[in-house]
């Protein structure tokens, strides 16, 4: 499902999408989820979304902020783990 489905009409330029797109596929594929209109996705775009409404557009800093900001909403996600040595 397209990241489109989320914008609730919201303006963003078409590379803007198409960074919070790439951005949407990444992280769910990190928490192993499939892109679907299902509640875990639809939190996981619409954090994308408000990062993107702070004017951050890349879809590498995209990815890692929401995987910053959800890792304590979805805890079963494969997060990095510190350096521990």
């Amino acid at each position: 499902m397209p990241i489109r489905g989320f914008l609730s009409g919201q303006a963003f330029e078409p590379e803007v999408v198409r960074q919070m797109w790439l951005a949407l596929e990444t992280v769910c594929c990190k928490f192993g989820m499939i892109l679907t209109e299902e509640p875990a996705t639809r939190v996981v775009a619409l954090k994308i979304i408000e990062l993107a409404q702070r004017v951050v557009h890349d879809a590498p800093t995209l990815t890692e902020m929401t995987l910053k900001e959800l890792k304590h909403c979805l805890p079963y996600a494969p997060f990095p783990s510190a350096n521990t040595d």
